[in-house]
């Protein structure tokens, strides 16, 4: 069994200069079958100010996600956070396009079905 990085997204919200301490924080938050999801927050130590946060995909080969977790005693996986259900929509809607499928059709319906929810939120 190995994992593989399987697709990375990162939001930079102020630059580190060089030389400037920061540490990164790194939570799983959130797993299926097939994958691990990261968030890595990048933290200036001066000032404890968030200045990137990364998204990651982390596919696991050879073996099972849910297997693995137990072992370490979790139990299920938590709830999937809204940005990690959004980002692993647009992932798809570029997959289906590389793979040569109604890329338009999937995204149309994606763009819609996030409209639809950010409405619902009041966003």
């Amino acid at each position: 069994m190995y994992v593989v990085q399987h697709g990375a997204s990162v939001r930079y919200r102020r630059s580190i200069q060089p030389f400037q301490p920061f540490k990164v924080v790194t939570r799983l938050v959130y797993w299926d079958a097939r994958s691990l999801y990261f968030e890595q927050s990048f933290v200036s130590l001066h000032d404890g100010f968030v200045r990137a946060v990364a998204l990651c995909r982390n596919t696991v080969v050879g073996g099972s996600v849910p297997a693995m977790l137990a072992s370490l005693g979790a139990v299920a996986a938590p709830g999937e956070p809204r940005e990690v259900e959004l980002w692993r929509a647009s992932q798809e809607v570029t997959s289906a396009r590389l793979r040569g499928e109604a890329a338009a059709d999937r995204g149309e319906e994606v763009t819609s079905s996030m409209r639809e929810g950010d409405k619902l939120k009041g966003l």
